[in-house]
């Protein structure tokens, strides 16, 4: 169609044309193109139907469990995330976490204090860390 390349649009013209003829993207519209948007779309899709299928999912103590278990697994997705990007990727975590969370619980039931539980659960964790982290640099 062009003879010369003098003839021909620029590629930042060609761009302006192809804008001036797209819509204006509306904030919802960018809001949507996040990729993080169909994991909150889902979330409240579930407290929807939990909240009209179950009488008394709205009240305080059932939010309050939810918040904190939530708010425990995010420390939790924090520290894989920084795992991630550094380029290691570690699967014992969880299993730690529900090893720890079942240990606080066998030590409360044999009469252990709560109070000297946690730590105790805390150091087990810890020390279980650092022994992966060990056999995972040595070999």
């Amino acid at each position: 169609m062009y003879l010369t390349t003098a003839n021909r649009p620029s590629a930042a013209a060609k761009d302006a044309e192809i804008r001036l003829k797209r819509p204006p993207r509306t904030r919802f519209d960018r809001i949507v193109a996040r990729p993080e948007s169909g994991v909150v779309l889902a979330a409240l899709v579930v407290y929807v139907f939990f909240a009209i299928m179950a009488p008394h999912f709205l009240t305080e103590r059932v939010t309050s469990n939810i918040l904190l278990s939530s708010a425990t697994l995010g420390i939790i997705a924090v520290g894989v995330a920084t795992l991630m990007i550094a380029g290691q990727f570690d699967l014992s975590v969880g299993s730690v976490y529900g090893l720890s969370a079942a240990l606080v619980v066998f030590m409360v039931n044999f009469g252990v204090p709560g109070w000297a539980a946690h730590p105790l659960v805390l150091a087990f964790g810890i020390a279980i860390g650092i022994a992966n982290g060990w056999l995972l640099g040595v070999h």
